[in-house]
């Protein structure tokens, strides 16, 4: 109750509106329902990232601690994974969604975006003696590192999902295995940055994208679709 309640003191929730009601608009005027699931998932993206900042502060008010300490770095990774990922199990249960394909990796990516986005504002407005140049430099650094994380660390639950959809009768152990390793690589990421090593931070989110970006370029879903019935007819 007390995490609803700084959730809609906060600021930043009229930060998240701004983004989600003209998105709410444009969903609306979209034919195409993968389009407009990919948007949806955007916009729980700006959602889950309001409710991670506020539940993070709380965590932290709690503990007495900072995000710098070494518990949590780790829990900020897991609290902005599972609520990140959360959406993605409609993947795994709704009858809608039986048959994957490359949109739940997609999908995935649009909610790390999305989820970036709010915290990226966050951190800016945060940073008030930043100015001119200074404030044009901590977007570009955040947006080419720790956007790019956050997409990648969703986009690789989607991937799982994707790759593993023959055993969606262990779902949950599945789902749970894949947030592990996301929320790993999120750990790593954010102790590279506690520690300054910020280069390295820049390399890990950058060729998790590249690496993403060629597996969906050379990816031939026909391809993949008559090998996998030609499987089950074996």
């Amino acid at each position: 109750m007390n995490v609803l309640l700084e959730t809609l003191e906060s600021p930043f929730l009229g930060i998240a509106l701004a983004i989600l009601i003209p998105f709410i608009f444009l969903i609306s005027l979209i034919d195409d329902k993968r389009m407009k699931l990919l948007f949806c998932f955007f916009c729980w993206g700006s959602v889950a990232g309001i409710l991670a900042l506020t539940l993070n502060d709380t965590i932290m008010a709690f503990h007495g601690a900072t995000t710098a300490t070494p518990q949590m770095v780790t829990t900020v990774a897991i609290v902005e994974e599972f609520l990140k990922a959360l959406p993605l199990l409609l993947f795994l249960f709704s009858t809608k969604f039986r048959k994957l394909d490359r949109l739940v990796i997609l999908c995935a990516v649009a909610i790390g975006f999305g989820f970036s986005i709010e915290e990226t504002i966050y951190y800016f407005l945060g940073s008030g003696d930043l100015t001119g140049i200074g404030s044009i430099i901590l977007v570009i650094v955040r947006s080419l590192s720790t956007s790019l994380m956050h997409a990648m660390t969703t986009g690789v639950v989607g991937l799982g999902l994707f790759v593993m959809q023959k055993y969606r009768n262990i779902g949950l152990p599945l789902f749970y295995g894949l947030i592990s390793i996301s929320i790993t690589i999120h750990g790593i990421f954010n102790l590279f940055l506690a520690n300054n090593q910020i280069l390295i931070g820049l390399i890990i989110p950058i060729s998790m994208y590249f690496i993403g970006m060629l597996f969906l370029m050379n990816f031939d879903e026909d391809d993949y679709n008559r090998n996998k019935k030609a499987k089950i007819k074996e």
